[in-house]
This record gives structure tokens, sequence and C-alpha cells, in this order.
């Protein structure tokens, strides 16, 4: 049985014997008590609505939250990873290398060009019949073991 069925039987069985006056009545009383019904309906459709709603908005602001406080945790650790993964390349890099560890000169001869500096002196000091070599990177390294500053 239709919705619309059961709200004009249901009407229809109240109405008075006889005359056009109980149907009319009758009708009218099934379109308003359907009119009722419908507006509940809705009503609690609306309602468990706007429920949901709020709890999806509640769940969304939540997450927001969570994203605004790991946003700056997020981006400390990327620049971390960063700076690991540059020393790690160099690292690697330093370990292939054909280096040349020379100790005892004094802080400062090479100057401010350090690769220039040995590509120039190396060859002399070993009396190289090469006059130039070239020095892919040269740095100095702290104080030996055991000595500070």
């Amino acid at each position: 049985m239709s919705l619309d069925n059961f709200f004009v039987s249901a009407a229809s069985s109240k109405k008075k014997k006889g005359g056009r006056r109980g149907v009319a009545n009758a009708s009218i009383a099934a379109k308003t008590t359907k009119t009722l019904w419908l507006k509940i309906l809705n009503r609690e459709k609306f309602d468990s609505m706007t429920r949901r709603m709020a709890a999806a908005e509640q769940r969304i602001s939540d997450l927001e939250d969570v994203t605004t406080r790991n946003t700056p945790r997020m981006e400390d650790m990327e620049k971390t990873i960063k700076r690991t993964l540059e020393r790690l390349d160099s690292l690697e890099n330093q370990s292939r290398r054909q280096n040349i560890k020379i100790m005892g000169l004094k802080e400062g001869i090479e100057g401010r060009e350090t690769a220039a500096f040995f590509e120039a002196w190396i060859p002399k000091v070993l009396g190289l019949q090469q006059t130039r070599i070239k020095i892919e990177r040269a740095h100095r390294t702290g104080p030996p073991a055991g000595r500070s500053n």
C-alpha cells in the first residue's frame, strides 16, 4: 500500500455515512495528515543531515588542526634530510677519491685558493716533471687528535 492510499483509507474509515461532504472532509483530512507526516519525515531527514554535516565539519577541522601543527615539523624534517643527504654525498665522494693527507703545513700558507696552491706546490715538493696537476677539492680538517685550539 502506498503512502497516499494509506492516508486516504485512514481518513475514509473515519468519514460519516452518506454524502459528499464526508468524502471531502476525509480527503482534506488525508491530505492534511499526509502533509504533517511528510513534514515530520523531512524534519527528521534534515536533522539527520545536519548532524552528519556537523560531524564531517568537525573531522575536517580536526584534520586541518593536525596539518597545521605538523607542517612546520615536516619542513624541519625535510631540511634535516636534505642536509643529511648532502653530507652523505660528500662523505661518499671523499671515500671514492684518491685522497692525499698532508700534515705539518702551517695554517694560512695556502692563502685563499687552497686548490690552486696545492696544484703548484705538490709537483714542486715531489720533484715531478709535470709542473701542474689537477686538484678537484682541497680543505683543511680540524687540529690533530688529542690537540685542541
